[in-house]
């Protein structure tokens, strides 16, 4: 089982957490699909992946080379946009403007996430520090606090994602303490 799995694992019996990944780049790769992997196979969650670093047709490609069904996912995709990239139409993708209005990105969460009528689900967000290239640190900070509380109110599992080096320590100590628990995978 891999490092991420069996962190999660130790949160299996929660209904609900909230959970701050800090890794470093050459393990962000392989922690995404690790997680996605262990939400999706090992528990069999249904789930919604927030995306501000990959375009969608990309984390598609790589969820199906790990044999990770997407069927019951939805993709927020936030990045496409402002790379210049096709959106092509699919069911299970919602693109938006870009990653710079946090509005658009809580109602499309709650619709997302009210879309998948599953008792129990997941919420993966899957980069912090592109928000803090869009946003200030208030706003990420601010934004994250309503989502903490969000994945609480809907009683899912929320993972996010921040790269430990690339990311300002002040931000990660006001994020800290609105999870359940931080898990750093930095090396």
């Amino acid at each position: 089982m891999s490092t991420v799995a069996s962190k999660l694992k130790e949160l299996s019996k929660m209904d609900s957490y909230v959970v701050l990944f800090l890794v470093n780049i050459n393990s962000y790769q392989r922690t995404t699909m690790e997680a996605i992997k262990y939400l999706s196979k090992e528990e069999g969650l249904p789930g919604v992946y927030v995306s501000v670093n990959k375009p969608y047709q990309s984390i598609k490609s790589s969820l199906l080379g790990e044999k990770i069904d997407i069927k019951t996912m939805i993709f927020i995709d936030a990045i496409t946009s402002v790379s210049g990239g096709e959106q092509l139409k699919d069911e299970h993708c919602l693109y938006l403007a870009g990653p710079e209005n946090l509005t658009d990105f809580s109602i499309s969460i709650t619709e997302a996430i009210s879309a998948l009528n599953f008792k129990n689900k997941f919420l993966f967000f899957d980069s912090l520090n592109t928000l803090l290239v869009y946003n200030d640190v208030d706003s990420v900070a601010r934004f994250f606090h309503f989502l903490a509380s969000r994945v609480r109110q809907w009683q899912v599992k929320g993972l996010f994602v921040a790269l430990d080096k690339k990311t300002d320590k002040a931000i990660i100590s006001q994020i800290a303490q609105f999870c359940d628990k931080v898990i750093d995978l930095g090396g």
